[in-house]
């Protein structure tokens, strides 16, 4: 929702400041989501036309949690954080909320990669890592209906560990190629010292 009074209107001088704000409800369910919100700005003139003035895309993350199956269709994951353990590895769950089989591909990419048009910014606090470190146990795989598979992540190029300083970054993909709705992603985070 945007606070204050609608429509709003701008001066030619001085901008107008609105907060933005979403209420999640407070639902197990809702962990490890992400949301796309779109914000469009429109422009009326005198003469009672509408133009799109300006169009703004946020995406929202819920509160990450390892043990939850959350909601979402066809598939979602948790944790959608997940924190790697010193030696870079660390376990993971996908689940199948629908009621077909899915087949399911991972890859790891770096942040700032705009699926739809939404940008998946790098976390406060972290550098983009190298993605090709962060190797999933399988890549590709079939989940059956109303099930789960638990999958696990690791590091495994000692240099590559020694190397970095301080937190990385690294994207987890995890989707049905052949269902565009499907694309949830897991951000891999990874301390050095």
């Amino acid at each position: 929702e945007v606070e204050g009074k609608q429509p709003i209107f701008v001066d030619t001088i001085q901008p107008a400041v609105r907060r933005l704000y979403s209420l999640i409800p407070d639902d197990p369910s809702m962990f490890n989501r992400r949301f796309m919100v779109q914000l469009r700005v429109m422009q009326s003139n005198s003469s009672s036309n509408v133009q799109s003035a300006i169009i703004g895309n946020y995406l929202i993350e819920t509160q990450s949690n390892n043990f939850v199956r959350t909601g979402g269709n066809p598939i979602s994951i948790a944790p959608s954080v997940l924190d790697l353990d010193s030696t870079g590895e660390g376990v993971f769950k996908v689940f199948n909320n629908d009621t077909v089989p899915h087949f399911i591909i991972c890859y790891s990419a770096i942040p700032e990669i705009e699926p739809k048009g939404v940008a998946v910014s790098v976390s406060p606090g972290y550098s983009i890592g190298d993605p090709v470190q962060f190797v999933a146990s399988q890549q590709s795989f079939i989940i059956e209906p109303d099930s789960e598979k638990k999958l696990f992540i690791s590091m495994p190029n000692e240099e590559y560990r020694a190397s970095v300083q301080g937190k990385v970054e690294a994207i987890l993909w995890i989707k049905d190629p052949s269902n565009t709705n499907s694309s949830r992603f897991i951000r891999l985070h990874w301390n050095s010292e």
